[in-house]
């Protein structure tokens, strides 16, 4: 997508601060054109700040392959936009194995399955997606059943099912 301020790249930066203390080779990718060239020199700032530049890497744009390699080789995809249609990099991602932890708001509550295929903060401010971080890292087995669940529900979301469903609040 587009890095723009809406999506509040910002607070999983502020949130990797805070994770940071407890796993301290954690990565964090961003993937995505700058919307906002501000808003990417305000991030850069952030990372300075921070001292997180060896735990930061900025790919840009990637095509469709590229994307889908960096999300399988990812442990989680973090979604804190302000809004979703539906959370659509979730269901991709859950599509890859990989579990997804976002903010409790519209699209991403309906795209994520708290606690079942990944997880969404209590509040959504940078503090509480620290603590839904640690979780999924710091619980025996936890990720890998995550990760089982999401691939497995990404499997029912199909085009078919979806042309069905659409027929069926239709013809009502």
């Amino acid at each position: 997508g587009r890095l723009r301020s809406s999506k509040r790249i910002h607070h999983i930066i502020r949130a990797l601060t805070i994770v940071n203390k407890n796993i301290h080779n954690i990565k964090l990718m961003i993937v995505g054109k700058t919307g906002n060239p501000k808003y990417l020199t305000q991030l850069h700032r952030l990372i300075k700040k921070y001292h997180l530049k060896e735990n930061v890497i900025f790919y840009g744009y990637v095509d469709e392959a590229g994307k889908q390699e960096l999300v399988k080789k990812s442990q989680a995809v973090i979604v804190t936009s302000r809004r979703e249609g539906w959370g659509l990099v979730v269901s991709e991602a859950n599509a890859l194995a990989t579990v997804a932890i976002g903010y409790n708001v519209g699209g991403l509550r309906d795209s994520i399955i708290n606690g079942h295929t990944g997880l969404l903060t209590k509040k959504n401010n940078p503090h509480s997606l620290a603590q839904a971080i640690l979780k999924l890292f710091n619980s025996n087995g936890f990720y890998h059943q995550l990760s089982v669940n999401a691939l497995e529900y990404s499997k029912r979301l199909t085009w078919e099912r979806s042309a069905a469903e659409s027929l069926k609040a239709l013809n009502k």
